[in-house]
C-alpha cells in the first residue's frame, strides 16, 4: 500500500465518521428546521474551530499511523511473516490502553489545565450532554421529550422511569393560569407527589400558611425560583427553604428580629421573566424585607425559551423594552416559538441583563433588599465561566450576591438526586443547600441586615 493509499484511506475514514455525526444530528432533531437551527447556533469561533481542526487532523494522523503499521506488516517477507506476531500485537494494544489510562486519569489531564482539560474531563465523565440536560429539566414539567427516539444516556434515563411516576403539571397541584405566568401552584391543595407529600398553603405556595401582612418585628425574606427551589420531589418540611426558616428561629429569634419568615414562592419551569411577574403581582402585596432569585446555570436559555412562548403566541408582556430587544433582533410576534428562540438566542444575556435590573429596580422601589442567589442544578455540569457570566450579570444589575456552586463539593452527586430518572436534589441535597446559605448568609451580614438591628419592623 502506497502513501498515497493510506492518505486517502484516512480521508475516507475521517469523511465518514464526518457523515455520521450529520447523519446523528439530523436523527436527534425533532424536525428539518430544528436541524437547521441546531446548526445556526454553533459558536463558530476561530479558537473552536481551531481546536476542532486540531482533533481532525490528530483523528487523521492516528488512522493514518495505524494503517501505515499494518501495511509494513503485509510487506514483511515471508520468512517474518512466519514469526509469531502476537507479541507485537499485544505490546500496541498494551500501549493504547496504558495511553488512554494516563489521559484518563484525573491526577494527569488535572495538570493540563486550559481546553484540554475540559474536554478530557467531559469524555471521562459518564453524564448527560448539555443539550440532554436541557431536556431532561423541561421534561419535569412539560411533556416535550420524544423518549421513542434513540437520545442515548437520556433513553437510558428515561427507559428506567417507572410507568407510574408522574410530571408535576399532570398532578391536581398545578392548573393553568392563560396569562403570561402560564401555569401557578393551586391554593390548599395537598397530594402525594411520586410518594412524597406536597402541600400548598391558601396563598398557593409551597409553604406554611402566613398571614398577607408580617407581625412587627419581622424580617420576611420573598423566595422565587423553579422546581428545585420549590422542592419538587421531597417532603413538605424538607426543602431548604423550611429548614432555614427553622434555623434562623431557633438560632436566631429575638436577636434583633422576633421570628424570620421565608416564603416559597417558586413554580417548577418559571423563568427569570415569570419570577419578575410574580414579584411585582404577588410578593409585593406580603411586604418583604428582601427578595431572594434564586439563580442556576441554565438563566438565559429559560429567558430565551420563556420569551419566543410568549412571542409565538402574541401574548401582551407589559415590557415594552423586552418587546424593543425582540424587535431589534428580528423576533416578531405570530413566528414559531423555534423560529423565534434562534433569533433571540444572540440576544439571550440582553435578555436575561434587563430582567436582573427590573427585579432590582422594583425591589429598591418598595425598600426590598434584592439578593441573587446560584443554586447548582444536579443535571448540568457546573461551568467556572458560566458561573462568572452570571454572576457579573447580577452584580451589575444591583443584586448583592451569595455564590452556592461549591455546596455539594466533595458529595457523591449520584447520592444527593431524587432518583436515576429525576436529578432534582433529594432531602440530603437540601440539608446541604440549607446550610451553605446560611453560612453564606452569615459572610454577608453586613450587607443583608437578618443579624443585625437595622431596619427592624
Amino acid at each position: 500500500m502506497t502513501a498515497g493509499d493510506i492518505a486517502a484511506l484516512a480521508l475516507r475514514t475521517a469523511g465518514t465518521f464526518t457523515v455520521m455525526v450529520v447523519l446523528w444530528s439530523l436523527w436527534s432533531s425533532d424536525s428539518i428546521r430544528d436541524w437547521v437551527t441546531l446548526i445556526s447556533v454553533v459558536d463558530f469561533k476561530p479558537e473552536n474551530i481551531a481546536l476542532l481542526l486540531l482533533v481532525f487532523l490528530m483523528t487523521t494522523l492516528v488512522f493514518g499511523l495505524v494503517i501505515w503499521i499494518n501495511s509494513l506488516a503485509d510487506h514483511k517477507t515471508e520468512t517474518n511473516a512466519k514469526q509469531p506476531t502476537a507479541l507485537g500485537s499485544t505490546a500496541m494494544t498494551a500501549g493504547a490502553i496504558v495511553l488512554l489510562f494516563f489521559i484518563g486519569n484525573p491526577m494527569i489531564y488535572s495538570q493540563i489545565g486550559g481546553k484540554a482539560q475540559e474536554l478530557i474531563s467531559d469524555l471521562t465523565v459518564n453524564r448527560l450532554s448539555d443539550r440532554e440536560a436541557a431536556l431532561l429539566q423541561r421534561g419535569y414539567y412539560e411533556d416535550l421529550i420524544g423518549v421513542n427516539r434513540f437520545n442515548s444516556q437520556l433513553w437510558e434515563i428515561y427507559s428506567k422511569r417507572p410507568s407510574e411516576w408522574v410530571a408535576i403539571r399532570d398532578t391536581a397541584v398545578v392548573r393553568s393560569t392563560n396569562d403570561n405566568l402560564i401555569l401557578e401552584l393551586v391554593p390548599s391543595t395537598t397530594i402525594d407527589f411520586n410518594g412524597t407529600k406536597l402541600s400548598t398553603n391558601r396563598w398557593g405556595m409551597r409553604d406554611r400558611d402566613y398571614e398577607k401582612t408580617p407581625a412587627p418585628n419581622t424580617y420576611r425574606i420573598a423566595l422565587t425560583g423553579p422546581s428545585f427551589v420549590m422542592g419538587y420531589g421531597v417532603n413538605d418540611e424538607e426543602d431548604f427553604e423550611w429548614l432555614l426558616e427553622d434555623r434562623l428561629n431557633e438560632e436566631r429569634a429575638g436577636s434583633p428580629y422576633t421570628s424570620y419568615e421565608i416564603l416559597n414562592f417558586a413554580v417548577p419551569g418559571y423563568s427569570a421573566i415569570q419570577n419578575l411577574i410574580v414579584m411585582e403581582q404577588k410578593a409585593l402585596d406580603f411586604q418583604p424585607n428582601a427578595v431572594f432569585f434564586m439563580a442556576h446555570q441554565r438563566e438565559e436559555e429559560a429567558v430565551v425559551k420563556y420569551f419566543a412562548d410568549r412571542l409565538s403566541v402574541r401574548a401582551d408582556l407589559p415590557y415594552a423594552d423586552l418587546m424593543e430587544i425582540a424587535l431589534r433582533a428580528g423576533a416578531k410576534p405570530g413566528a414559531t416559538k423555534a423560529e423565534t428562540e434562534r433569533l433571540l438566542q444572540p440576544v439571550g444575556t440582553e435578555i436575561l441583563s434587563w430582567t436582573y435590573r427590573r427585579i432590582v429596580e422594583v425591589s429598591r422601589a418598595h425598600g426590598i433588599l434584592p439578593v441573587w442567589i446560584f443554586m447548582p442544578t444536579l443535571e448540568h455540569p457546573l461551568r467556572q465561566d458560566e458561573i462568572a457570566h452570571l454572576n457579573r450579570l447580577a452584580e451589575e444589575a444591583g443584586f448583592i450576591i451569595l455564590d452556592l456552586s461549591g455546596a455539594y463539593d466533595n458529595q457523591d452527586l449520584d447520592s444527593l438526586v431524587v432518583a436515576y430518572w429525576d436529578k432534582h436534589p433529594n432531602a440530603k441535597g437540601h440539608r446541604l443547600i440549607a446550610e451553605d446559605l446560611y453560612l453564606k448568609l452569615q459572610e454577608k451580614e453586613d450587607e443583608i441586615p437578618l443579624f443585625q438591628d437595622s431596619a427592624v419592623r
